[in-house]
């Protein structure tokens, strides 16, 4: 949306990240996981990697209700799997010349934010500081889901975009 607006007619942000955000604060729970996460990848071991990402991001360790059903969780470490080059750095992200944070109220097209209710703390943060700075912005808050809203709840997030589009002629 800023390097090529005239290409961009809206964003769907579905629990988003933004270059530039503030380093997150996590619960004394996450940051447990997330140390996890941090051993398997500095062991490079792929494995234990996914199971702990899965932990981290996907099962919640926000969560009261304990996570996701097994399909659920099932489907969501296989999405892991998928990434497991990326997330142990075998390809490293491309950074942008200008962070995004700082510049969002730049956005010129509509944007809808959905993230899940039971994600990490952090990322309800991003998704409500993108909801408040966004000149534009629809904001969904996927209850019961965690870092995957289109994942668990695959139907209240396919309806919130559809609702969008329509409303915006996209």
């Amino acid at each position: 949306a800023f390097a090529r607006p005239e290409r961009v007619a809206g964003l769907v942000l579905l629990a988003p990240s933004v270059s530039g955000a503030p380093e997150p604060v996590l619960t004394i729970q996450e940051q447990r996981a997330a140390d996890e996460v941090g051993r398997a990848r500095e062991a490079g071991d792929a494995r234990t990697l996914v199971e702990a990402t899965g932990a981290l991001r996907s099962v919640g360790p926000s969560r009261a209700s304990g996570g996701p059903g097994p399909d659920v969780a099932a489907r969501l470490l296989e999405l892991h799997v998928e990434n497991v080059d990326h997330v142990l750095g075998k390809l490293a992200p491309r950074e942008p010349e200008r962070p995004a944070w700082d510049r969002l109220g730049q956005v010129r097209v509509p944007s809808l934010v959905v993230v899940g209710g039971d994600g990490l703390v952090a990322e309800r943060q991003v998704a409500t500081h993108l909801a408040s700075h966004l000149p534009d912005v629809t904001f969904v808050l996927v209850e019961g889901a965690g870092h995957l809203p289109s994942v668990e709840g695959p139907d209240e997030v396919a309806a919130s975009v559809r609702r969008w589009l329509a409303a915006y002629g996209l």
